[in-house]
């Protein structure tokens, strides 16, 4: 019997986060022995020229393909070391997070959307409220503000004008010392915007998202609303192009529909799933465990 693990970056309690009971019930009923990974019960040392691996103080032993669920949201180069360690141990890691530190935060995400020719909706970064403000003005009110890091719609505010605009800067600020992400908000896209799920460089289920009454954020865990969608060629291409750059084996790509096509909003290496499976019907976890057997000699 071949043997699976799931490797989630946080404390058991928070495997919700990750899925990591749908995954592992996934990956039984398939036949696989499931193993459940913590990055915090991890220890690595040098053994001459091999990396010793021990989980929970016990020697880490054969597992054929792990699955890597980065369900963090501090910052990510203190996480980085994990998954290349385990592959530097010889481990097949799937979704291996060489680029974690540029999934996980916004400001290099946005970055290299530039420099690779994503299209997005206008943006800025400024570390002051005077600097956010002056952006805000120059793409024009309302406006979206996010930070580095955040999942599951915490860390992005609204703002019609600079008096709502400031004291959000300066919070942030003062909290977190770190820049700001000043977004154009995309009004014709009706406070709506697209999840499309790539595996395996291939788009296995999209849906359309809704905010609730009120907000802004579509996130289904802040009460948005969502429905199956049916994608069209370049925003099949583009979210599989978008993967593909952040070199991802699992990759949820969120964009919003505008006159001038798909524009990105941000890329997820640990994608939730349960709102997606629901409204498609489609197997998301069974997907999982496909893809990483499929990589297994």
């Amino acid at each position: 019997m071949k043997t699976i693990g799931i490797l989630a970056f946080r404390k058991p309690a928070f495997d919700s986060y990750a899925s990591i009971d749908q995954i592992v019930e996934a990956g039984e009923k398939k036949g696989f022995n499931m193993v459940r990974l913590y990055q915090e019960y991890l220890t690595f040392r040098k053994n001459g020229h091999s990396i010793e691996v021990l989980h929970d103080g016990h020697p880490l032993g054969q597992i054929d393909a792990i699955i890597a669920r980065p369900n963090i949201t501090e910052e990510p180069t203190l996480n980085t070391y994990t998954p290349e360690l385990l592959a530097e141990a010889g481990y097949l890691i799937v979704n291996n997070l060489s680029n974690l530190s540029r999934t996980k935060n916004k400001l290099d995400q946005h970055a290299t959307f530039y420099k690779h020719d994503i299209p997005t909706p206008k943006w800025g970064i400024a570390r002051t409220a005077d600097g956010a403000i002056k952006l805000a003005e120059q793409i024009g009110w309302p406006i979206i503000i996010k930070t580095s890091f955040g999942t599951h719609g915490k860390g992005v505010f609204y703002a019609e004008n600079s008096e709502t605009l400031q004291p959000i800067v300066d919070y942030i600020h003062i909290r977190d010392h770190a820049p700001v992400i000043i977004e154009e908000f995309v009004q014709e896209a009706n406070r709506q915007d697209y999840r499309a799920y790539v595996v395996g460089g291939q788009v296995i289920a999209a849906m359309e998202r809704h905010a609730r009454p009120g907000d802004i954020r579509a996130n289904a865990s802040l009460g948005g609303q969502a429905t199956k969608a049916e994608l069209t060629e370049d925003e099949i291409n583009l979210s599989i192009k978008v993967a593909e750059i952040f070199k991802l084996d699992i990759a949820g790509v969120d964009f919003v529909r505008t006159s001038q096509g798909p524009q990105v909003l941000e890329v997820n290496a640990n994608p939730g799933f349960q709102e997606l499976q629901k409204v498609t019907e489609i197997d998301i976890a069974g997907a999982l465990i496909d893809f990483a057997a499929s990589k297994i000699k």
